[in-house]
Parts: structure tokens; sequence; C-alpha cells
């Protein structure tokens, strides 16, 4: 796993075109529903724009994960090659990819949706409901003011009731990320069908649990540590600025190393590569 994790960050620095595409589509996605929320008035508008979003969200993954595939490939085969030409694979990770990648998403949401649902209905009937409203609470996330207002003006039932329900949806959500770790590369380098390749990739995580545990504990870690030196750097006037590019680097390679993993553990090698990985089996150190 320790190969593994150097190996992707040494992709990552070496390609940092990727960083700049991967912070370019959430920069575009998020100016453009900015615009929508701003400017959209009617039922026809809102759900134009929405359609729209969608799409530019559906061609920004469709184009992202086919040139990180073939990064991963390109600079783990051990051939010479012009990074260039990796770039130019976006149009057509686009035009390949644009129907897989809507299939991900929609079913995502759908997945998504589900687990919201399910998530209320047991925390319904094990937690209970609050004394306050949804609308009072939607209104205390506006600004740390108001946040810190409405927790002193709240009961400790209230309190011990949110922490419940935060460690459930922490819960479900963590199962879920387990359970679709390799769902993307799985659509991506095997299978286009969304829903195939979400069944073919839930049972590799299911035949591979302590490798993919490994994986997912990592990943976790990363996080964690990510967050703890986002929140040293945030009330830093000169380093707050670094704060998102280290949130967009950190998730470019987690999403690198999710490949990169799923590459050497499931993706037939050439020889020379299967000589040098152990039969393209993650290294454990």
């Amino acid at each position: 796993m320790i190969k593994i994790l150097k190996e992707t960050f040494s992709i990552l620095n070496k390609n940092w075109w990727l960083l700049f595409i991967f912070m370019t589509i959430c920069y575009i996605g998020l100016v453009y529903f900015s615009i929508l929320q701003s400017s959209a008035k009617t039922l026809l508008q809102l759900s134009v724009g929405a359609v729209t979003l969608l799409f530019i969200t559906i061609a920004g993954v469709a184009g992202l994960f086919y040139c990180l595939r073939n990064t991963v490939d390109a600079e783990t085969s051990g051939k010479d090659f012009e990074r260039m030409d990796l770039l130019k694979m976006f149009p057509k990770g686009v035009s390949d990819y644009f129907l897989p990648a809507a299939g991900v998403i929609i079913i995502y949401l759908i997945i998504v949706f589900l687990m919201f649902k399910g998530a209320m209905l047991i925390g319904k009937n094990l937690i209970g409901t609050f004394s306050f409203t949804p609308e009072e609470l939607k209104n205390a996330m506006s600004s740390v003011e108001a946040l810190n207002n409405f927790q002193k003006n709240i009961s400790v039932d209230d309190l011990i009731k949110l922490s419940k329900w935060h460690l459930l949806y922490l819960a479900f959500s963590s199962v879920l990320t387990y359970l679709l770790i390799y769902w993307l590369p799985e659509t991506f380098y095997n299978t286009k069908n969304a829903f195939f390749s979400l069944c073919y990739s839930i049972k590799k995580v299911l035949l591979n649990t302590l490798s993919t545990l490994q994986l997912f504990f990592t990943i976790v870690a990363i996080n964690i540590i990510t967050s703890l030196i986002m929140a040293l750097m945030m009330p830093v006037p000169f380093l707050a600025f670094l704060v998102y590019f280290v949130y967009f680097y950190v998730f470019l390679y987690i999403l690198l190393l999710t490949f990169n993993f799923y590459r050497h553990k499931f993706v037939a090698l050439p020889p020379a590569e299967t000589e040098k990985d152990d039969e393209g089996e993650p290294e454990e150190e």
C-alpha cells in the first residue's frame, strides 16, 4: 500500500494539468450554479438550468476520469509518452463516456435519495424527532453566530439527539462510500454500463474485503489529516487562500489513489508489470 501511495503522489506531482482541469470544472459548475440561483425565477428557467448543470457535470466527469485513467496507465506502464496527448483525451472521454457517466450520476443520486429516506426512517424510530423545526435548524446554519445562539437555546436532549443523528448519517455515508469505492474505476476500466459496473464493483468489494478496507481506512486517514491541516490554516490570513487548493489537491489525490489501487488489484497488466507488481496485487507493507 505504501508503494501505491508514493506512486500516486508521484503521478499527481508530474501531472499538475489534471489538478487544473479538476479545479476548472468545479469552478465552472459553481459559477453556473450561483448564476442559476440568482437569475432563475420561473419553473421553466429552473428546469432548463438544472438540466444544463447536469450536462456540465456529466461532461466533466466523463472527460476528467478518462484523462485520469489514461494518466495512471501511462505513468505506471514505464513507457515513454507525451503528456499533451493525455490532455487531448478530454474531448474523447466526453464522447466515449458521456452516457456511462450520466448513468453513474443518475443512479448515484437515486441511491443517495434512498439512503437518506432509509436513514430518516431509522432515525425517527430509534432516535426520535426534535423540539425545533427544520426551518429553525436551516436558519441556524446561515452563520457561525446564528449557530452558536441556536446551540445555547436548545435543550440538552436535543443536543444528544443531534449527535446521534450525525453519527447515523456518518455510518450510512461510510458504508455507502465503502461499497461504491470501485464504481468509477470499474466503469472507466472494464464496464461502461453504469448499472452492471455498480454490481461488479460491489462484488469486488465483498470478495476483497481486507484490501478494500485497507484502501478505505487510508482514505479516511488522509481526510482526517487534511481536515486538521485546513483547520490550522484557516485562522492565518496569509495561509487561508491555500485552503481550497489543499482541498482540491487532496481530493484529486484520493481519486488517483483509488484508480491506481484498482489498476494494481484488478486490471490485467503486461507481463513485465505483472512480475514487478507481484501479479497485480497491491504491495502490503
